[in-house]
Parts: structure tokens; C-alpha cells; sequence
């Protein structure tokens, strides 16, 4: 018996042959299992994900809000953001509505409309600065600070925080 001896080459018809039929199989199942059209989405980024988690947030619109409580009437002040480049934080435009009692009383409905506007213009705000005279009663200043902070359509400004007067004493 003779032994042949070993192929001075060997032989790599079989290697590819085998890797010619994988391909021949998971070609039509991969054209098979995928779809032609193209996916479309809205979209959106979650807080705190993505590239944007490190970019500041876009300032708020109020930078502060004061509702001063005089003896005939309530002064709202509200310092709005300006919208020009060179702006900084703290050289807000302060716009100033003055709401006349109403038969004695203070008038809770036209603040709560005010109040509303400024709502809309920056639903991420929470906090009311309030700054009762010397001379309010305890009835108008509760009064006020619960028309203050929910209204007859939902929360207006939850957080509020007592102050003074400019050159006033405390309360």
C-alpha cells in the first residue's frame, strides 16, 4: 500500500465554498427580516440626556416677582427678562400693575388675571415674593397670599416667601 503524500498546497475550495453558502442563506434573510421604507420620528430630548446634559438651561423669562401689599391697594412687580444679547442676569425690565381695592377689600380677582399672564409667559415659575404694609390685616394678607398662590383654573405661584417693604419694618 502507498500512502500519498500530503498536498504541498492545501486545498481552500472548501473553506470558501462554505462561507459562499452563508452568505447565499443569510443574504435573502437578512433582505427578508428588514423593511425598505425609512422610520420617522418626532423629536424630543429627555432632561438630563443626551449631548444637551450639559448645557445650561435656558433662563427664566421672570426673574423675580414681588406683590407688594399696601393699604389700599396691591403693587405687583415683576422684573421680565429683555431679550437683547448683551443682557445679564439681574437687568431685567420691571413692570409694575397697580390693582385698587375693591369695596374695601383687595382685588383678588384682577391679580389672579395677572398673575395668569405671567403663568403663561413662564410655566416653570413658582415663587412670589409677598411684602405686606405694617398696617395689613391678617384676613387680607391670608386672603391674598391663597389667591396667590391657586386660582380658579389650577396653581399660580406655590411658593411664596414673606418680605418687607423697602424701608419698612418686618411683619
Amino acid at each position: 500500500m502507498r500512502r500519498a503524500a500530503p498536498p504541498a498546497e492545501p486545498d481552500l475550495r472548501g473553506g470558501l465554498l462554505s462561507v459562499a453558502c452563508l452568505f447565499f442563506i443569510l443574504l435573502p434573510c437578512l433582505m427578508l427580516s428588514t423593511s425598505l421604507y425609512r422610520l420617522s420620528s418626532l423629536p424630543f430630548r429627555l432632561p438630563g440626556a443626551g449631548a444637551d446634559a450639559g448645557a445650561p438651561a435656558l433662563p427664566s423669562p421672570i426673574e423675580a416677582l414681588q406683590l407688594r401689599v399696601l393699604p389700599e391697594a396691591l403693587l405687583l412687580r415683576a422684573a421680565l427678562r429683555t431679550t437683547d444679547v448683551t443682557a445679564m442676569e439681574g437687568q431685567g425690565v420691571w413692570n409694575e400693575t397697580l390693582l385698587p381695592d375693591r369695596a374695601g377689600r383687595p382685588d383678588v380677582a384682577g391679580l389672579q388675571a395677572r398673575l395668569r399672564q405671567l403663568r403663561l409667559l413662564d410655566p416653570a415659575a413658582r415663587r412670589i415674593e409677598l411684602q405686606p404694609d405694617d398696617g395689613t390685616s391678617t384676613d387680607d394678607l391670608v386672603l391674598v397670599m391663597d389667591a396667590v398662590r391657586e386660582g380658579p383654573d389650577g396653581p399660580l405661584f406655590p411658593e411664596v416667601t414673606l418680605g418687607t417693604l423697602p424701608g419698612g419694618s418686618a411683619p
